[in-house]
């Protein structure tokens, strides 16, 4: 039995593993084409930014988890 799981781990497994990693990368080289033709439009509307009060960490106006070469 671990002989016949040990060949679909190594015959199965890892061709799908190597076949999904491909695609998401293709897909994500795609999508970085895409934007550079069509960038983001981002518009600041007054509701989208509103904190009643400040956050606790950080300078109060962003997450905990706000990086600012992504965000």
């Amino acid at each position: 039995a671990a002989e016949k799981w040990k060949k679909i781990s190594i015959f199965f497994c890892l061709p799908a593993i190597v076949f999904a990693t491909y695609n998401a990368y293709s897909l994500y080289e795609h999508h970085q084409e895409h934007l550079k033709v069509h960038p983001r439009d981002e518009k600041m509307y007054p509701y989208i930014d509103m904190h009643p009060r400040d956050l606790p960490y950080g300078d109060g106006k962003h997450t905990a988890f706000y990086n600012p070469k992504v965000n």
